[in-house]
């Protein structure tokens, strides 16, 4: 036999034996499971009224047999639901998008590349209770379904957030992108002189409608105090809009979002103000916003007064 030919009987073999293991490799491959999609589904939880389960809602996810606490829901995954589906044996499946809060950023072991120094350094202003919604899929049994989770969207750029935010309220504002290559956080946004990520229980922080910022109040030149007002009434037109903690203040209801939605109400009061109006704007805006109107802080890049 020919060199040439006991080569090419060689190299035949060793291509049936290749096609050979991709054979058996395929049959060992288990069936992808087809679901019949849902608009929807209910889940009866004891004598609670039934979780209405569809696209777009937050659940609880805790896996099958552990146990969690449940005062606040913090020991319970946290997902997105995507589709629902069923399967033939009447089995209902959820594709959920999986949560992530700081300390799992910070954890190899949930994602499977690191983040960048930089941007580790930026999510540690995430509030206590914040969360990055990811683009991690997974396909879980509805069995594993705790409750629906209530976690509030904030846009942290708009000063007109119409809902208060809670110091134990679940909220959210960036998007983690997890590749094949990288894992990457989406729409982050960076303000002040400072360039850093908005924390809302470390930063106070005034608003400027000029160029549309925020900015930190330890970052301005010093204020220059104004002439004294006539009146309350005319103090409160004045204020301007914060949010953030300062470690000195305890919590307010508008601190994480801030008080742009009680400013705008204040302006459409304009020279008649209702009875009462204390009580309306709340202790906690009498106290710490209405004294900020005492002096006039410049705005770093439009030179407006803030």
């Amino acid at each position: 036999m020919s060199p040439r030919r006991s080569s090419r009987l060689t190299n035949a073999k060793s291509a049936i034996k290749k096609n050979s293991k991709k054979a058996k490799s395929k049959k060992a491959e288990p069936e992808v499971v087809r679901l019949l999609p849902l608009s929807s589904w209910k889940v009866h939880m004891g004598n609670d009224a039934p979780l209405l389960l569809k696209a777009g809602v937050n659940i609880y996810v805790a896996p099958k047999g552990e146990e969690t606490s449940e005062d606040d829901g913090n020991d319970w995954w946290k997902a997105r639901i995507k589709s629902l589906g069923k399967d033939k044996s009447g089995k209902v499946w959820i594709t959920v998008y999986w949560y992530y809060c700081q300390e799992h950023l910070d954890d190899r072991e949930w994602l499977p590349f690191p983040l960048s120094k930089k941007l580790r350094q930026h999510m540690k202003s995430m509030g206590g209770n914040e969360m990055v919604l990811s683009n991690h899929e997974d396909t879980i049994g509805i069995d594993t379904v705790k409750d629906i989770c209530k976690i509030w969207t904030f846009n942290d750029r708009d000063i007109n957030v119409r809902r208060n935010i809670g110091l134990k309220d679940f909220f959210w504002r960036f998007n983690l992108n997890i590749s094949a290559r990288k894992v990457v956080v989406d729409n982050l946004s960076l303000h002040c002189v400072c360039q850093k990520v908005y924390d809302p229980e470390a930063d106070l922080q005034i608003y400027c409608s000029g160029c549309d910022a925020w900015w930190h109040f330890k970052c301005l030149k010093k204020p220059t105090p104004v002439d004294p007002f006539k009146s309350l009434e005319d103090q409160a037109l004045c204020v301007p809009v914060i949010r953030g903690q300062d470690n000195e203040l305890d919590f307010a209801d508008w601190q994480i979002a801030g008080t742009g939605e009680l400013v705008k109400k204040i302006q459409t009061w304009g020279d008649v103000f209702p009875e009462g109006w204390k009580d309306e704007l709340g202790e906690d805006f009498m106290k710490i916003c209405l004294p900020l109107a005492e002096n006039a802080y410049v705005c770093p890049e439009c030179r407006e007064v803030m």
